[in-house]
């Protein structure tokens, strides 16, 4: 449940806000912005958190995969959308192509989960 409010928090609301603000620029705008304070966020949960706190670590670690997955996809959709609507069902499925690979490569490169990796990288 935390996952799906945090993924709210950082597209939908700033997406909604974006556009009754800016249109369609805006909705970029907006969710860029929100992905990024909402990932800052999930990070310092994760980096900074005691060990005790495993629960918090994986969920803010797991929001940052999905808000950063959803941010693409998007991105994918607004960019095709300026072109055509196929151009924005073209978007969004190259997006969640790119997605995948990436999250295999990731996922190939990672030995445990993402909250010990990131805590590695931190030097906690």
């Amino acid at each position: 449940m935390a996952k799906i409010i945090a993924v709210l928090v950082a597209l939908a609301g700033p997406g909604v806000l974006g556009h009754v603000v800016a249109g369609r620029s805006g909705v970029m705008i907006g969710i860029t912005v929100g992905a990024v304070v909402v990932l800052a966020i999930c990070y310092a949960v994760v980096t900074r958190t005691s060990d005790a706190a495993q629960a918090a670590q994986d969920v803010g670690a797991d929001a940052m995969v999905w808000v950063s997955a959803g941010w693409v996809i998007v991105a994918g959709w607004l960019v095709g959308d300026t072109m055509s609507t196929a151009g924005a069902i073209i978007g969004s499925l190259l997006s969640v192509l790119v997605v995948g690979v990436t999250g295999l490569a990731v996922a190939a490169r990672l030995d445990g989960s993402l909250a010990a990796a990131l805590r590695r990288r931190a030097g906690r």
